[in-house]
């Protein structure tokens, strides 16, 4: 039903001895074989369908207790194998690359997949923790104490995805900074030192979001008790934001990551956010954020354009 939707032409068979006839008959170029009702003798179909001319691509599926046997079938001859219970789109890709086919996929296509194969993956625990609890060396307590935490972690790992992938739309206009940044710092509780800024080319609700995001990934590093300062000034053009913490706040994380990624997973697996929803935000309004070590400092600068100096730009 799944591949006869992506207008291919499936026909399917109770038993081994069935299949081999059909194929014979009508050969197929693409062959699919549960392992869950299989025994072992008949992974002997594998390595026939293999020596048949024409060959056909060979598709196992198999549940994960059954891991030797999708191993056996890839020794005997099978060409690729998909775990049950798996996602369709990772079927119906599996059966397109062995016929060949070789459709250009539209711009995202593999992320999307990805995506879509992680939320399969969280959203399937079930089939895991009952192959671990039926090994005799792992009790049902040991593995239960391991849940909680974990089930935490991927919880946390979405939310942090999903607030990632909400970059509201918003076009740019003339607007004073200043208000928006000292309400911000006030929200976290951060303190501000403001010199004169000329008004600025920006969108307040995503500027005002960027600055939130900076000050929530600075505060999960230097602790609620610490009180940390935002500048706001001037500087070459620009509406600059800038907050200075200890570098030690920072010392084992690769500002590459930091800018890049939509969190970081620190040593103890906590999972604190990063600045990259905050880059994105501003680079949207054509403003610019950075991380750098200045001696014992950790630097965050925060940058949109002053709105005479966007207008200008857009004369020119």
């Amino acid at each position: 039903e799944l591949l006869s939707r992506q207008g291919m032409r499936v026909e399917a068979v109770p038993t081994s001895f069935d299949a081999i006839s059909r194929f014979i008959d009508e050969p197929a170029e693409v062959v699919g074989l549960g392992l869950g009702g299989l025994e072992t003798r008949e992974l002997e179909l594998v390595s026939t369908l293999a020596k048949e001319d024409p060959r056909p691509r060979i598709l196992v599926t198999f549940p994960s207790p059954r891991r030797a046997m999708a191993v056996e079938a890839l020794r005997l001859g099978a060409d690729a194998y998909a775990m049950e219970p798996f996602y369709p789109d990772e079927v119906v890709a599996l059966v397109r690359g062995l016929r060949g086919d070789t459709q250009p996929e539209r711009p995202g296509a593999a992320l999307a997949r990805l995506a879509a194969e992680v939320a399969h993956t969280i959203n399937n625990p079930l089939q895991v923790l009952t192959f671990l609890m039926a090994k005799d060396k792992v009790t049902k307590k040991e593995v239960m104490d391991t849940v909680p935490p974990n089930v935490e972690r991927i919880r946390k790992v979405v939310a942090a995805l999903r607030d990632f992938a909400k970059l509201p739309a918003g076009a740019p206009d003339t607007h004073d900074a200043q208000p928006l940044v000292e309400a911000a710092a006030e929200q976290a509780g951060f303190l501000v030192e403001a010199k004169p800024v000329p008004p600025a080319r920006l969108h307040p609700g995503n500027f005002t979001e960027a600055l939130r995001e900076m000050c929530a990934a600075i505060r999960a590093r230097v602790g609620a008790d610490a009180q940390p300062t935002i500048e706001l000034a001037p500087d070459s053009g620009a509406a600059v934001v800038r907050a200075g913490t200890p570098r030690d706040a920072f010392a084992d994380e690769a500002l590459g990551d930091l800018l890049d990624l939509p969190f970081v997973v620190k040593r103890d697996k906590e999972i604190v956010p990063s600045f990259a929803r905050a880059r994105l935000l501003l680079e949207g309004m054509g403003g610019s954020l950075s991380v750098e070590h200045r001696g014992e400092t950790f630097l965050v600068v925060a940058r949109v354009p002053l709105a005479a100096l966007a207008a200008e730009r857009a004369a020119a």
